[in-house]
C-alpha cells in the first residue's frame, strides 16, 4: 500500500539532488576553437556529505541517506543559425565519473578537459551537464 507513495517521495528527492549543478567555465560567450581542448569546470554548490533525515509519514518512519555521486555528462549542441533546444546534450563530449572535491574553502567542483569536435559549424554553440546523483529513502 505504501510502495507507491515511497517511489513518488525518491522521485522527488533525486530530482531536487539533480538540481544543483553550476558550469563554472566555460563562461557564457566564451570563444572555443573547433578541433581544440578546453575546460568545462562543474560545482556542486549544496553538498552535504551526510544528508541522513528522519520523518514520519502517516505513521511510517522514513529515513534519507545519500547523496551518491553516480555520473556527469557533459554535451555541446551547435546551433549558429536556429535556436538552440533546451534540453538537447548534442555532442556528448564526456560522460563519466563526477567526484567533486573542495578546493581553498570553495564549494566542491571538478574539472574535465574536454575537445571541441572540429566538423561542427562556426557559431553559437550551447554547453549542457546532465548531473546523476542518488539519494536513499528507506
Amino acid at each position: 500500500m505504501f510502495l507507491p507513495f515511497r517511489l513518488c517521495l525518491l522521485s522527488f528527492f533525486t530530482t531536487f539532488a539533480l538540481a544543483a549543478i553550476i558550469i563554472l567555465e566555460p563562461k557564457p560567450g566564451a570563444h572555443v576553437k573547433m578541433g581544440h581542448n578546453f575546460t568545462v569546470k562543474v560545482e556542486e554548490p549544496v553538498r552535504h556529505p551526510g544528508i541522513n533525515a528522519i520523518f514520519y509519514l502517516h505513521s511510517l518512519q522514513v529515513s534519507i541517506e545519500g547523496p551518491i555521486q553516480v555520473a556527469l555528462v557533459i554535451g555541446l549542441q551547435s546551433c549558429p543559425s536556429t535556436s538552440c533546444v533546451p534540453g538537447d546534450m548534442g555532442l556528448i563530449l564526456y560522460n563519466g565519473p563526477f567526484n567533486p572535491e573542495f578546493h581553498n574553502g570553495q564549494q566542491p567542483s571538478q574539472s574535465f578537459v574536454v575537445t571541441a569536435p572540429s566538423g561542427l559549424e562556426k557559431g553559437k554553440a550551447v554547453l549542457e551537464v546532465l548531473h546523476l546523483g542518488l539519494l536513499g529513502v528507506s
